[in-house]
């Protein structure tokens, strides 16, 4: 702009140092111009280039205007009151205030003001012109009306005023508008951040969905062979039972054989006492003693039969015995194999831990048991055993008595000596007997706690069978969790997708 002003002043034939200061201005401003695109093209702000800027740029204006008195066709009064390049002022603190720096505009419009009212000064100094209030004289060459001049100088005043405050209100405007940018660019990283979050969440819930739907089918399984298992073990819990009842029953009729053995060797130590009483008083009675005697050999091949029988019986109660300590061993195989589902069931398991322990605990003391009814049972049959043996030897005795008997009626007097050890002998019997029947008691006994304990087994199972179907109810529920989990994840995943 400043350019054509110099060419049209030198087309104009100006003066040449009208229109080489123009000229020369504007080449100023030129350079400045490139050095100032120079630094925005490096994207740097100098803040004393812009006060050169600012500070050139006004000079300029405060140059073209003192340069234009030279040409005596303008002279100070056309300078002063040609209002084109006036206008320039305000164009240039426009551009100023788009700057946005509020020291920088205030600055430019006490410069703006200097530089206007210095050449009022030159124009009424140098130039020879006065101030005048005729209006009609407003346009002579040396004449300046301070009603207009004052008014364009307040005017200028109040428009840099107006534009700093706009420019300050702008300015903090765009603060506020960098600071919301900056926020939401924060915003926008920390969201992505925390959609990447989500999203992550999302497929490792979905992750953990599949496993749990795994998991859920392996616990599935798991209580499948559980309830197998239940029925398995309810079935051998029967037998057990059955087994049991068994030995009670045959081990009852142990105890009715003992009770009838102990009465009939304490029925043989009374008829003892009586053959010795009888072969003590008198030994006329031989008649009556040989038919005593043949009577006991009756009673001792009676008792022969039934201690034979009661040989049998505790056989047979050993054998039992035999079959408990099977079961028992069967027992704690089983309940090992239950802690070690138990096991696999993780925390679900552990109440049937608790009970396959206690199972284990109960086939330990049906072992423990069974090993005591062994005991028992082989000190019966031993003694059995050598109640046979004396009751064969006092068949021999009584054999020899009733020989005696016919042979000799002195051998009364040798039977009653006879009969006294023989009584000795029952006595030892009879007290032989007494531990029996007292064994057989005890067998009875465990018998009973052994059906008590079986039953107690039962309930056990029983109960664990419906924890097993309330966990199998629970694993539906959480299947059916899962199922729905991952069908949340999926959805929360497609939404990530698409946003």
């Amino acid at each position: 702009m400043f350019l054509l002003v110099a060419l049209s002043s030198f087309l104009q034939n100006a003066g040449t140092a009208t229109w080489g200061g123009i000229l020369a201005s504007s080449a100023l401003f030129l350079i400045l111009a490139i050095i100032n695109q120079v630094y925005l093209f490096r994207k740097k702000i100098s803040v004393p280039l812009i006060y050169i800027s600012v500070t050139v740029e006004l000079s300029l204006i405060f140059i073209t205007k003192y340069v234009m008195h030279f040409d005596e066709r303008v002279g100070y009064g056309m300078t002063i009151k040609e209002p084109a390049t006036f206008t320039v002022y305000f164009l240039f603190i426009i551009m100023s205030a788009l700057r946005y720096n509020k020291k920088l505009n205030i600055y430019m419009g006490i410069f703006s003001i200097a530089s206007y009212s210095l050449l009022l000064v030159l124009a009424v100094t140098d130039g020879g012109m006065h101030f005048t209030p005729d209006v009609t004289k407003m346009f002579d060459k040396d004449t300046i009306r301070l009603a207009s001049e004052i008014p364009k100088i307040i005017f200028l005043g109040a428009f840099v005023f107006f534009v700093t405050k706009m420019a300050d209100f702008t300015s903090g405007n765009m603060k506020r508008i960098e600071d919301a940018e900056r926020t939401s660019n924060a915003n926008f990283v920390e969201l992505k951040s925390v959609l990447a979050s989500v999203e992550q969440t999302a497929q490792e819930l979905l992750n953990q969905s599949n496993e749990l739907s795994v998991s859920s089918n392996n616990i599935d399984t798991v209580l499948s062979e559980h309830g197998e298992l239940m029925a398995e073990v309810g079935t051998i819990a029967k037998e057990f039972t059955a087994s049991i009842e068994e030995i009670r029953s045959k081990s009852n009729f142990q105890y009715r054989t003992v009770e009838d053995n102990f009465m009939k060797i304490k029925e043989i130590s009374d008829l003892m006492e009586k053959i010795n009483s009888d072969s003590s008083s008198q030994t006329q009675k031989a008649d009556n003693a040989l038919r005593l005697a043949n009577m006991n050999e009756q009673n001792i091949n009676r008792t022969i039969a039934a201690i034979t029988d009661m040989k049998e019986n505790s056989k047979k109660i050993e054998e039992i015995s035999k079959t408990i300590s099977e079961i028992a061993d069967k027992t704690n195989l089983l309940s090992l194999n239950a802690a070690i589902e138990s096991a696999r069931a993780g925390e679900h398991g552990r109440g049937f831990a608790v009970v396959a322990d206690e199972i284990s605990k109960l086939a330990i003391m049906s072992i423990d048991s069974s090993k005591e009814i062994a005991t028992i049972i082989k000190n019966t049959v031993d003694n059995i055993e050598n109640s046979s043996v004396m009751i064969g030897t006092l068949a021999q005795n009584l054999g020899h008595i009733i020989s005696f008997v016919k042979e000799n009626s002195t051998f009364m007097t040798n039977l009653s000596v006879k009969t006294l050890n023989e009584l000795n002998e029952t006595k030892i019997l009879f007290s032989s007997s007494v531990d029996v029947d007292q064994a057989a008691k005890d067998v009875l006994e465990l018998a009973g706690r052994q059906t008590e304990f079986v039953q107690k087994i039962q309930n056990w199972f029983n109960n664990m069978s419906q924890l097993g179907g309330a966990v199998s109810d629970s694993l539906r529920d959480l299947q059916s969790l899962s199922l729905r989990l991952k069908e949340r994840s999926a959805e929360m995943k497609s939404i990530l997708e698409r946003t």
